[in-house]
């Protein structure tokens, strides 16, 4: 951004950094860097008119840095790009202890790749199912995409595709020593390519065993067999 006006803040709770407006540009273009400390999202969802943020969902606090170009004032007309590193940050029913991002915003639609590690994830809060209370914890390096962000946020509008790798987790009733799951989550429908989920008590697919890989995705009827097969030799582990 070639601008005209440069401004540094400091909010004296933690949050710096510079910021410039050019004022001449049509739309209106700015920039800004620095850190956060404490950031409401909900908060900021309601100034910049984004109804998808309006949701108590992403009440919370964020806090890293940030890198940040933008044009336009409204939604319709807002194009952004971000990118930055999120530390001790919670919202959705999550922590994040630390976590690298790239979001950008174009017609309406949000994309946001992330990786990094996140603990406290209860599964509930992204449902809205209560039999899935639990506390999950892993790393994710995964892009994240929203089609319309003047709609609500509901598990049909979402589409993630990556990879998530879990430690110690409980999901309901079910307990998860560690897990490995690798694919695509669209329509409330999971393509699941690469699977590796390990009880309590062990048991899971072993890490010598083959995997498909996740440019090669199964097909319906491979995934079905592979997921029968799956299911007898834990029968079989478990029962004899």
């Amino acid at each position: 951004v070639a601008a005209d006006t440069v401004v540094e803040f400091d909010t004296g709770r933690g949050s710096r950094g510079s910021a410039g407006v050019d004022t001449a540009a049509k739309p209106l273009s700015y920039a800004a860097r620095g850190t956060l400390h404490g950031m409401d999202v909900r908060r900021l969802g309601k100034a910049l008119d984004i109804r998808a943020l309006d949701d108590d969902r992403y009440d919370g606090r964020v806090n890293g840095s940030f890198d940040l170009r933008a044009s336009g004032t409204s939604l319709d007309e807002l194009t952004l790009s971000a990118s930055g590193t999120l530390t001790d940050s919670a919202m959705w029913g999550t922590h994040v202890p630390e976590m690298t991002f790239k979001a950008d915003i174009a017609a309406s639609t949000l994309t946001v790749a992330a990786k990094g590690a996140f603990d406290q994830l209860n599964p509930a809060v992204f449902t809205d199912r209560d039999s899935l209370v639990g506390n999950v914890n892993g790393t994710v390096d995964a892009t994240l995409h929203l089609d319309d962000l003047q709609a609500p946020v509901t598990p049909a509008t979402i589409e993630v595709d990556g990879r998530v790798t879990l430690g110690p987790s409980l999901v309901g009733s079910v307990q998860i020593a560690a897990a490995d799951v690798e694919g695509r989550y669209a329509g409330e429908i999971a393509d699941i390519t690469r699977l590796h989920v390990d009880g309590p008590e062990g048991g899971g697919r072993g890490p010598g065993e083959q995997h498909q890989e996740a440019h090669q995705p199964l097909a319906p009827e491979v995934r079905d067999q592979q997921q029968r097969q799956d299911v007898g030799q834990h029968h079989r582990q478990h029962h004899g």
